[in-house]
């Protein structure tokens, strides 16, 4: 089931099914403070511990359904997840060994639902795709152009008709 869809269909008369949170500062700082524990211990560490190893990292391309879905959440939800990326970027950048991609912002491949079999998991040529670019050097984020990825992701995603998705 994708958020707004039931058996294929929409629930509401064209409208997505919208599901608000309140978000809070205080929620805010402990995401961030979760999440920057959980990269240093999860990742930061093993990168640090391995200096001859180079690290290919990327942010998995999850459909603009995954992006809808967090959207629906309510205000500032949406944003909260990019900035909790930019987070992790400006973490892992830090970093010589790590080789860091990200591919929200190949908005034709977010937004071709046919390159997915549900919202966060993509087909197998988008995972052979994937790896070529990676291969590649392209879509990879760097101290030089990840502000310049943010905020076109962010005016991207904060800006979406969703709605278009279940007409």
């Amino acid at each position: 089931m994708l958020n707004g869809t039931k058996n294929g269909k929409n629930n509401n008369n064209g409208n997505s099914l919208k599901v608000k949170l309140n978000l809070n500062s205080s929620d805010t700082e402990m995401f961030i403070a979760f999440a920057k524990s959980s990269i240093e211990q999860n990742i930061i560490n093993t990168v640090k511990a391995n200096p001859n190893i180079t690290f290919y990292l990327f942010f998995p391309p999850y459909s603009i359904c995954w992006w809808d879905s967090i959207n629906q959440e309510g205000p500032g939800v949406l944003q909260r997840r990019i900035d909790l990326e930019q987070l992790t970027i400006e973490l892992l950048l830090d970093y010589n060994n790590v080789k860091l991609f990200s591919f929200f912002n190949n908005f034709e491949l977010i937004c071709n639902l046919n390159n997915y079999m549900d919202s966060i998991h993509y087909i197998q040529d988008v995972n052979s795709q994937i790896l070529v670019w990676m291969k590649n050097g392209k879509y990879q984020l760097t101290k030089d152009n990840y502000k310049k990825y943010l905020e076109e992701i962010s005016v991207f995603y904060n800006n979406y008709n969703y709605d278009q998705l279940f007409k």
